[in-house]
C-alpha cells in the first residue's frame, strides 16, 4: 500500500503535475492529457527495474486511469485509492474470487 502511495506521489504529484503546467502537455482526449501519456510511459519504464517487460508494459493502462484521477481531482487520494484497489484485485484475485464462488 505504501509503495503505491510513494509511486503516486512521485509520478502524479511531481512528474505529471510539472508536465501539466506546460501548455503543450495539457491537450488530450477523453480526459487523458499528453502529460498523463508521458507520465504513464515513464511509470511503465520504471517497472522494468523489478518486473519482466510484458508485466511492466501492463502497468501503462492502469497508470492512465491513475493519471486521469490526478487531472480530474488534483489530489493524491483518488490516485492512490485507484492504485491500491487495482493492486489489491490483481494480487488477491484468487481470494476475492473464492469469496463469491
Amino acid at each position: 500500500a505504501l509503495k503505491g502511495l510513494a509511486e503516486e506521489i512521485l509520478f502524479r504529484a511531481l512528474v505529471q503535475d510539472i508536465l501539466e503546467q506546460n501548455p503543450r502537455f495539457r491537450p488530450g482526449f477523453a480526459g487523458i492529457t499528453r502529460a498523463n501519456l508521458a507520465t504513464s510511459a515513464l511509470f511503465a519504464l520504471a517497472h522494468l527495474a523489478s518486473h519482466p517487460p510484458l508485466w511492466a508494459l501492463g502497468t501503462f493502462l492502469p497508470s492512465l486511469a491513475f493519471g486521469w484521477a490526478w487531472t480530474r481531482y488534483a489530489t493524491i487520494l483518488p490516485c492512490w485509492l485507484l492504485h491500491f484497489s487495482y493492486n489489491f484485485c490483481l494480487f488477491y484475485k484468487e481470494r476475492i474470487f473464492a469469496l463469491f464462488f
